[in-house]
C-alpha cells in the first residue's frame, strides 16, 4: 500500500519538476478598470495578430501576472472594452516588474 501511495505521489509531482520556472512577474495598478475586470498580457509574433499569453483579474485596483516567456515576441498589456482590446506595447523582461 505504501509503495503504491509513494509511486502515485511521485507521478503527480513529476510534471511540476519538469515545468520551466516562472521567469517574469508583473504587478501593477489597473487604471480605467473596475474590480472583477480582466487584464491581459498579449503577444504577437508579427505585430498584427495578438494571442493571449496570460491574464489577471483586477482586485482592489491591482493585477499580477507570472509566467514563462519563450523566445522573442511583441507583447501588449491591456484589457477588453466593448469587444475590442485596449492595449499598449509592453517590453517583457525576466524578473519582477511593476
Amino acid at each position: 500500500m505504501n509503495k503504491h501511495l509513494l509511486s502515485t505521489l511521485v507521478i503527480s509531482v513529476l510534471p511540476l519538476c519538469c515545468a520551466p520556472p516562472d521567469n517574469y512577474i508583473i504587478r501593477g495598478n489597473a487604471d480605467g478598470t473596475f474590480d472583477g475586470d480582466t487584464v491581459y498580457l498579449f503577444y504577437s509574433k508579427d505585430g498584427k495578430e495578438k494571442t493571449i499569453a496570460n491574464y489577471s483579474i483586477v482586485t482592489d485596483g491591482t493585477f499580477a501576472f507570472s509566467g514563462y516567456a519563450e523566445g522573442e515576441s511583441i507583447y501588449y498589456l491591456g484589457h477588453m472594452r466593448d469587444g475590442d482590446d485596449v492595449s499598449t506595447l509592453f517590453f517583457l523582461e525576466k524578473g519582477e516588474m511593476q
